[in-house]
């Protein structure tokens, strides 16, 4: 019996992707996001990222993330976290680029399955992007931290500020194994 192995991406995920990135670069060349009233312009920065890597408790961990800022200001990007059977996915709300290397991103929690975490509940990471090509260190990027009872606002004050809600928060800043994370200031 042969057995053939499942995608990695399920053909309604990618076409979707393809979607998005098609809609994203039609047009006059650069990527433009449109509210009722027009335009928010051209995307003034973003970050994008795909980080996979084995917990010390043995869990494998992928996640992939996008995020754009637009020559008004306005933000948007999405998230999406796969760890064991937990499935988390969420909006980007905030960002702050610190350095051409280093990113402050926080969102929300959307939709969790498999997982305590509650819909609507506030989160922030870290990006490092070390570089690219032969002999560039592996990326980093800390772990979720899910901001659990804090008050509305704390992914904000995260990306603006640093702030954790909590004193005992830890984001812990791993190199990944696979994945690249790239910071683009356009």
């Amino acid at each position: 019996m042969r057995i053939h192995p499942r995608p990695l991406i399920h053909g309604g995920v990618l076409a979707t992707a393809f979607l998005v990135i098609a809609a994203l670069t039609a047009g006059s060349g650069s990527a433009r996001a449109q509210d009722a009233t027009g335009t928010h312009g051209p995307v003034a920065k973003s970050i994008t990222g795909s980080a996979h890597w084995l917990t010390p408790d043995g869990i494998y961990r992928r996640f992939i993330f996008t995020s754009r800022e637009y020559a008004d200001g306005t933000i948007d990007g999405e998230w999406n976290l796969v760890a064991g059977a937990t499935i988390l996915h969420g909006t980007i709300t905030c960002m702050n680029i610190l350095s051409p290397s280093e990113a402050r991103l926080g969102g929300r929690i959307d939709s969790a399955k498999f997982a305590t975490f509650q819909v609507g509940t506030d989160l922030g990471w870290v990006a490092v992007d070390n570089g690219q090509g032969e002999g560039a260190p592996e990326d980093m990027t800390s772990n979720l931290r899910a901001f659990r009872n804090a008050p509305p606002g704390s992914a904000e004050r995260f990306c603006q500020f640093g702030e954790l809600p909590f004193p005992d928060s830890n984001l812990g800043i791993d190199s990944i194994t696979h994945g690249n994370t790239k910071i683009h200031l356009n």
